[in-house]
């Protein structure tokens, strides 16, 4: 489990939803735009005085088969010299960004099978962008039942820095998130359940891993060119407002659990580990279709 967490970092999709596989092809030239606020609140570090919480501004935009993103991640620490991460006042970090490209494409190989393509490339870095990229690809077969269910077999693969790994890959899902009523899909690193009630309000339930490495800055007091990587399992409710016809407002809580940090040096070698407390958090986005 240790060798497969770390290389997440560089898939955006690593698992398939088995319900966007009947995605229609004529939505493939919509342009959709997307806005979020992501903030975690203030977290006691195990065994320290120290606490830290975390906002994240996020941005999408997805065209085609094609989605370019950028999230921008704010910490404000407290007690932060307890954790001896730097040798002075100094904070071990403050600010964070992550760049990424993916691509994704349905193939239609008959009214049972489709065949789903994907890939990215992504960049996880405190200043200096060198040595801070991570590629992932997958390939994966879906049989689509006539009863609504759905399910996905296939392989997924990253390269990333700190590690990289080929991993099998697997989806089961019911329903379609746009369809009046229950849907859900279960896998890793995601899984959820949504419920639509009318055409401009719907319910989601998930429950996700999630995993980012960072690359720090040359001259960074914590591991000069070294590596952070977060991760935790959140845990979520949101509600979906459609106020028109092509715009979503999303907003609800969050709690992290197993929430980590670990730091690696330049060598790619851990020189670190911290745990949290649970916490929890709260989230909204707005996105627009064109």
């Amino acid at each position: 489990m240790k060798k497969i967490l770390p290389v997440l970092l560089c898939c955006l999709f690593i698992f398939v939803p088995a319900i966007l596989v009947k995605a229609q092809a004529a939505e493939s030239g919509t342009l959709e735009l997307e806005a979020g606020l992501n903030h975690a609140f203030k977290a006691g570090i195990k065994d320290s005085d120290a606490s830290v919480s975390r906002t994240r501004y996020g941005f999408r935009a997805s065209c085609s088969h094609f989605t370019l993103g950028y999230d921008y991640t704010r910490y404000s620490w407290d007690n932060h010299q307890d954790l001896g991460l730097t040798g002075n006042s100094r904070t071990p970090w403050d600010d964070m960004h992550y760049l990424f490209l993916t691509a994704n494409r349905n193939i239609l190989l008959s009214q049972e099978w489709m065949l789903n393509l994907g890939g990215g490339i992504s960049s996880a870095f405190e200043r200096e962008m060198s040595d801070s990229f991570g590629l992932a690809a997958r390939v994966m077969f879906f049989r689509l039942f006539e009863s609504g269910w759905s399910a996905g077999i296939g392989l997924a693969g990253a390269c990333h820095p700190v590690r990289s790994i080929v991993l099998p890959a697997l989806s089961l899902g019911y329903g379609s998130p746009r369809d009046p009523g229950l849907s859900f899909r279960i896998g890793f690193p995601s899984t959820e359940m949504r419920y639509v009630f009318t055409d401009t309000i719907a319910l989601r339930a998930g429950a996700d891993f999630n995993v980012r490495a960072y690359r720090l800055k040359n001259d960074s007091q914590v591991a000069e060119k070294g590596y952070f990587r977060e991760q935790a399992v959140k845990l979520s409710l949101d509600a979906e407002i459609r106020p028109m016809k092509n715009m979503t407002l999303s907003m609800g809580p969050y709690f992290l659990l197993a929430r980590e940090w670990k730091i690696y040096d330049q060598d790619k070698n851990r020189i670190g580990k911290e745990e949290f407390k649970n916490r929890p958090g709260l989230k909204t986005s707005l996105s627009w279709r064109f």
